[in-house]
């Protein structure tokens, strides 16, 4: 426990230090005294302020970090309930098709957009109801009983190829627009909420993550077997569906905010296991900080690499990035360790 604690720590502070870092990185450098200066609002590095670095790291870059994190922080969760939960290796938040559903929502607003209104509608109303509808369909299928997991499972994926059909059908209707559609599969903090909307959604994210915490012991019961679980008194049913509602909830908060970023859900929490051992109390926490860290990281790359390398302003999606670094450290993990599946 006392090592998990130090781990804990050293990891709660390479993110505070990436943090710190990400403000100066874009296709304008800022330099870390400069970035100390402005966020503590003195001159202790500097002998004045720039207004121009000042708005660009309060109005642009703060927002943006600040939403790298709470996803980072977000998927990675949802991803180790998953596999808590589904007793799966591979599940992510994206198994039981919710992605698909708000991506499709996505597609139907910019259909619409081009098709009736011919102005831009919001992306978010229409990819959060369409990643609930998902959720809806698979909770009445939870609500009857002896629904097995890899029915669970199997519905998901047959929801995902469902929604995934009209995705292509509304694609080729698109035509040029259809470019929007796909650079939002792959995801994207280019375009963050305000302060505002960044805040209520960490709350909710916290909501969440204090209740798992809180229910640390039954994940780590259900995680073992049914059958403990309920010679241990524990409502099968009620727990798996809570958790998965939970989890599901900011998942599709998420992916409706920022598009689909892959990878982050899925590796996250093998690498919390393979540090931290089998506890949800630490993985709970190290799957957090993890997953803020590889998504700050991902989103530095990704806003970086094209302005350095061809043109001032253009960026990668940053799902690129996560799939980039995630794939071959999964294929290499399922090698080194292939009692994992």
């Amino acid at each position: 426990m006392k090592k998990n604690f130090i781990v804990s720590i050293v990891l709660l502070l390479i993110l505070s230090a990436l943090i710190v870092i990400s403000f100066g990185i874009g296709s304008k450098f800022i330099n870390i005294g400069e970035i100390i200066d402005i966020i503590l609002n003195k001159q202790i590095f500097s002998s004045e302020i720039n207004p121009i670095n000042k708005k660009i790291i309060l109005q642009i870059r703060l927002p943006r970090i600040l939403f790298s994190v709470i996803a980072g922080m977000s998927l990675s969760i949802s991803g180790l309930i998953y596999q808590t939960i589904l007793k799966n290796p591979l599940a992510e938040p994206f198994t039981l098709g919710v992605s698909s559903g708000a991506t499709l929502g996505a597609a139907i607003a910019i259909f619409i957009s081009d098709y009736f209104l011919k102005y831009r509608f919001p992306i978010f109303p229409f990819a959060f109801i369409g990643g609930c509808s998902t959720l809806l369909i698979l909770s009445i299928v939870l609500l009857k009983r002896n629904v097995s997991l890899f029915t669970l499972i199997f519905i998901g994926i047959s929801l995902s190829y469902f929604f995934n059909a009209f995705l292509t059908l509304l694609l080729s209707m698109l035509g040029n627009r259809s470019y929007e559609v796909l650079l939002w599969m792959f995801g994207s903090f280019s375009n963050p909420p305000g302060i505002p909307v960044l805040l209520l959604y960490f709350l909710g994210f916290l909501a969440v993550f204090v209740i798992l915490y809180l229910s640390n012991r039954k994940l780590d019961i259900l995680y073992l077997s049914d059958e403990l679980a309920e010679s241990s008194g524990i409502n099968i049913n009620f727990e798996r569906n809570l958790y998965l509602a939970l989890t599901s909830a900011i998942t599709i908060v998420t992916v409706s905010l920022c598009g689909v970023i892959g990878f982050v859900g899925l590796i996250i929490p093998h690498l919390s296991r393979l540090l931290f051992g089998s506890k949800h109390r630490d993985l709970l926490v190290s799957s957090a900080l993890l997953g803020a860290i590889l998504l700050l990281v991902s989103d530095d790359l990704a806003r970086s690499l094209l302005s350095v390398a061809l043109d001032y302003g253009k960026e990668i999606p940053v799902g690129v990035i996560t799939s980039l670094l995630g794939a071959p450290f999964f294929i290499y993990f399922l090698i080194k360790n292939r009692t994992v599946v």
